[in-house]
């Protein structure tokens, strides 16, 4: 009985691994061109532009309170205080992905049609 159940996991498992060479090798994984939000339909790019984009404000909000306030001095002070720093940082790191994953989306509208 052992043999039996052994050759069905290993048939199953030869199953899986041809399923993952097809879909790593023969055919692209099939991604929705149009995702419906509030806002109507957007593309999968454009969403992650605004995502990123959004968060970018709320790091540099966040900086701007940690390092200019009385209040985010005092939640970070000495060394806790690269926290906010970082934060302004990496805000516009965050708005040039958001632009560029933008263009990206705007090229691939271009391209479509």
């Amino acid at each position: 009985m052992d043999e039996g159940m052994n050759g069905a996991v290993k048939r199953r498992t030869m199953c899986l691994d041809f399923a993952r060479h097809e879909r790593f090798m023969g055919r692209p994984p099939v991604i929705p061109s149009r995702v419906p939000t509030v806002f109507g339909d957007l593309d999968p790019m454009r969403i992650t532009a605004i995502a990123c984009f959004a968060a970018s404000i709320l790091l540099l909000v966040f900086g701007v309170w940690g390092i200019f306030s009385t209040p985010g001095q005092h939640a970070f002070d000495e060394m806790a205080g690269i926290v906010p720093f970082a934060a302004v940082l990496l805000s516009p790191v965050l708005a040039i992905v958001a632009l560029t994953a933008w263009w990206f989306a705007r090229r691939a509208e271009r391209v479509e049609g």
